[in-house]
């Protein structure tokens, strides 16, 4: 793999801010055949009704393809809350083309949990091509064993605390990425969704409805094995088995340094035990590189196979008389949960 320059980042990252669409001052203008963004429409709207997915998410995509003078350029790769950008790093060193997407880079436009910030998201996941890939890790604090005690989360309480604001925005950001992923799904992608191996994300009402219509495959790995300096057991959840080809890509452990303190020890003025994150689970966050090129490499290696079972797949989905799933408890579980209400004020009235 090529590696990929300080200024090549740059370059890249200039272009993205410069296509970001749905502010109205900046609306891009591109001019392109309309056979591309024809078939763009023509291939997800099939995909979500070969999945039987909910009429709502149908709803939504539509206004983004309403949206004119979008550029409808397939795309290879798609990441969302980037951080680092390391699998968008990975990806651009094998020469396709990716797009970070992380709220640290622009607040006014990548911020998941505004009406933009998610058209954005959902704009750039409706371009990935056919058997294409797309990673997500939302965030995870509140849904960690080590923030049990004041969200009160649990496997049978997913939610949370219904008067906690950080397990509201929380629910809203797993929500959302979970809709992302079905949109990828529609169009065979190979998306992967990673979270702390302590997470309960797995247990929110719209994941368990996406398990419903999508096969998830689900891979406990330790990214210390990538890398990282601690061991951190991490979760994988993907639309594709492949994902299980990762462990043939480990790099071992990093090389020894000052001990990482992940977890706190303590016991309070009670004489109770407890425990807390350590100063150094912050930048546990982060992919290590190694793990990013791991992924990159299976999906190299996948990459002609996924092509095909994803045409294969719409091929099948536009000859097939199936339909979207219009049961008002159904949609209003996704509509809710991700708030799609004023994603769709947004679209349809531009506010």
């Amino acid at each position: 793999m090529g590696k990929v320059s300080a200024a090549m980042i740059k370059k890249k990252m200039e272009r993205v801010h410069k296509r970001m669409p749905f502010v109205p001052e900046e609306s891009p203008t591109i001019r392109q055949p309309r056979s591309m963004k024809d078939r763009q429409q023509l291939w997800l709207l099939a995909g979500l009704k070969h999945l039987k997915a909910p009429i709502v998410i149908a709803t939504l995509v539509n206004l983004v393809f309403a949206v004119p003078g979008l550029s409808w350029e397939p795309l290879d790769h798609l990441e969302t809350f980037a951080g680092q950008m390391e699998a968008t790093k990975a990806e651009w060193s094998e020469g396709r083309n990716a797009i970070p997407l992380d709220v640290t880079y622009n607040p006014s436009t990548m911020d998941f949990t505004s009406p933009v910030g998610f058209a954005n998201a959902l704009y750039h996941a409706m371009r990935l091509k056919p058997g294409a890939s797309a990673t997500t890790a939302p965030v995870c604090s509140t849904f960690v064993f080590m923030s049990k005690g004041s969200t009160l989360r649990s496997k049978t309480n997913p939610l949370g605390r219904p008067d906690s604001e950080a397990c509201k925005i929380g629910n809203l950001l797993a929500a959302r990425a979970i809709v992302l992923c079905l949109v990828c799904a529609a169009k065979g992608v190979f998306w992967c969704l990673e979270q702390p191996g302590t997470s309960c994300m797995e247990y929110h009402p719209v994941f368990q409805a996406l398990v419903r219509i999508v096969r998830v495959h689900r891979l406990r790995m330790k990214m210390g094995d990538f890398g990282a300096p601690s061991p951190k057991s991490t979760l994988l959840y993907s639309s594709h088995q492949c994902i299980d080809d990762i462990l043939w890509h480990t790099t071992g452990p990093a090389q020894r340094g000052s001990p990482v303190q992940m977890v706190k020890h303590y016991v309070d003025s009670k004489g109770k035990p407890r425990v807390c994150g350590g100063r150094d689970l912050k930048q546990s966050q982060a992919y290590p590189a190694g793990f990013a090129s791991a992924l990159s490499r299976v999906r190299t290696a996948h990459l002609k196979k996924n092509h095909r079972t994803a045409v294969k797949f719409l091929r099948a989905a536009r000859k097939t008389p199936n339909s979207f799933d219009m049961r008002p408890r159904v949609n209003s579980l996704w509509s809710k949960h991700a708030d799609l209400d004023s994603a769709i004020k947004f679209l349809s009235l531009g506010k």
